[in-house]
């Protein structure tokens, strides 16, 4: 597998001089899986959307097209030239306008080791508590977190006893974190789980050492409304797995400095409230699609945001990134983390904006 994975990469990698691209749908129109296939220099490649590389492939060749169409004639039919045209990132005047009021900053105020806990704890919170299981006083945590850039201790009382878990988060990727939990189920015992902010899912893998246990929870953000998928094992045997809706909440909208620089405070935002507490913030159109993952505590409010363009005009669609940001906001400071996205994004957001900092301070 691992072979076949690096001669998948190796042949993404050396995409040049395209002669053919062809974007379809498996099994017909409106089917699930979407389909590439590219001829380039003596060589093809053809992925479906249930590869794992096809988000690679597609950003590669919009990369290329972008590059090589004008100079050369690339074979498309008309479908696939709508879906490769319409990848671009936003127009600089659009992100300027959006950035209106913000200053660029050579250094944050807002240092995102010290704050990853916000979004990060509440899911490991809600593993432990399921862990522990469903009797009325298994597990409860406290609302207050020792956080110290990264490291800290929950505190949580089980059956009348007071617990205490110390753990540490590690960023792995931009949107991967590592968070390592001990006494999990029994004091010395351990709990990794590896959180990834994906483009279409929240998913959260774990494994325990004592007891053997592992699990996964995925949190479908494609549709409404967002559903969460539970499954955990004891060894290889499964001895849980459910599936929950997430419950929409009405006339609640995202912050006014997240929403401005995203869809807008007068797009029709939709919300709904996380299985782990915080909430999540969808605006769409024919065009664009927004997502915004909130947390707020004691004044103090950190929102996870998104933007895609949508490429195809029938569903399932392609989402292609166009802005990712962190938003830290505390009384009157706010500051604005410019993030690298999943593929297919813009390649000019990526080389010109991905790690930029912008603050603003309310007078």
């Amino acid at each position: 597998m691992i072979r076949e994975a690096g001669a998948v990469l190796r042949k993404i990698s050396a995409i040049k001089n395209l002669k053919m691209i062809n974007c379809y749908r498996l099994f017909g129109e409106n089917a699930p899986l979407q389909g590439i296939l590219a001829w380039y220099e003596d060589t093809t490649i053809n992925l479906c959307s249930a590869d794992e590389y096809f988000p690679l492939l597609f950003d590669r060749l919009v990369r290329q097209y972008a590059l090589e169409a004008p100079k050369s004639p690339v074979i498309c039919d008309e479908y696939t030239r709508r879906i490769l045209t319409a990848a671009k990132g936003l127009p600089p005047q659009e992100l300027e306008a959006r950035l209106s009021g913000w200053q660029e900053l050579s250094s944050p105020l807002f240092l995102p080791k010290a704050y990853s806990h916000h979004l990060l704890l509440p899911i490991v919170k809600f593993i432990l508590e399921k862990l522990h299981g469903d009797e009325e006083d298994a597990l409860h945590f406290e609302d207050s977190v020792r956080d110290w850039f990264g490291q800290g201790q929950l505190s949580g009382v089980s059956h009348g006893r007071m617990l205490h878990f110390p753990y540490r988060i590690l960023q792995k990727h931009n949107d991967v974190y590592e968070v390592r939990v001990g006494n999990a189920l029994k004091p010395g015992d351990l709990l990794c789980a590896e959180i990834a902010f994906e483009t279409e899912r929240i998913l959260a893998s774990f494994r325990e050492d004592a007891y053997l246990f592992t699990g996964d929870m995925i949190l479908s953000l494609a549709g409404e409304p967002p559903v969460l998928s539970v499954s955990f094992r004891d060894g290889e045997k499964e001895i849980a797995h459910y599936e929950k809706e997430c419950e929409r909440l009405e006339e609640v909208k995202p912050s006014a400095r997240a929403a401005a620089l995203s869809a807008g405070e007068a797009a029709d935002w939709k919300a709904w409230a996380l299985p782990w507490g915080g909430r999540l913030f969808c605006a769409s159109d024919e065009k664009e699609e927004y997502r915004i993952l909130s947390a707020e505590r004691e004044g103090f409010r950190i929102s996870r945001a998104a933007a895609f363009r949508k490429l195809a005009e029938d569903e399932p669609q392609i989402l292609f990134g166009t802005l990712a940001f962190m938003l830290y906001e505390k009384d009157r400071l706010a500051e604005l983390h410019l993030l690298d996205m999943s593929y297919p994004r813009s390649s000019e957001y990526f080389i010109d904006q991905v790690g930029k900092i912008y603050g603003i301070e309310e007078k």
